[in-house]
Parts: C-alpha cells; sequence; structure tokens
C-alpha cells in the first residue's frame, strides 16, 4: 500500500483572515484612504514605547520597592 501525499493548503493571511471572519477590510481606513505596514514590532518593551510615545497607555508609575514585614524583635 502506497502512503498517501499530505496535501498543504496554504496559509492565509491576517487580513485575509479578518476579511472572512468579520466582513472588514483592514487595509482601507474609514477616512476612505489606504493604510499599509510601516513597522513589525516584536518586543513588548517596544510596543509599550511607542503607545505610550502616542498617549494611548498612561504614563509608567513608579512601584513601591518590594521589602519584607518588619522583624518583631525577640523579647528574651
Amino acid at each position: 500500500m502506497a502512503p498517501r501525499a499530505v496535501v498543504k493548503r496554504p496559509r492565509l493571511d491576517w487580513a485575509t483572515a479578518l476579511a472572512r471572519t468579520f466582513g472588514v477590510d483592514v487595509w482601507r481606513c474609514h477616512c476612505g484612504g489606504t493604510r499599509r505596514v510601516r513597522a513589525v514590532v516584536t518586543h513588548h518593551a517596544t510596543a509599550e514605547a511607542i503607545l505610550r510615545s502616542m498617549g494611548l497607555l498612561p504614563p509608567r508609575t513608579p512601584s513601591p520597592l518590594a521589602h519584607s514585614p518588619p522583624q518583631l524583635s525577640l523579647g528574651l
């Protein structure tokens, strides 16, 4: 018996998947223009810095320093 050939289906890009699923054209702007990819951000810190500079995230507030609870003195 001969092994069956594996049929590979082409992957859908994200724009086509969104168009099929939700019926939206992600490349068409609400103003009527055309959108395009300017950059692909893969690091969390870079994405966070970009969003903060655009005013889409609140400014980072310093977190209080972590420390252990105060040691109780032993009354020996």
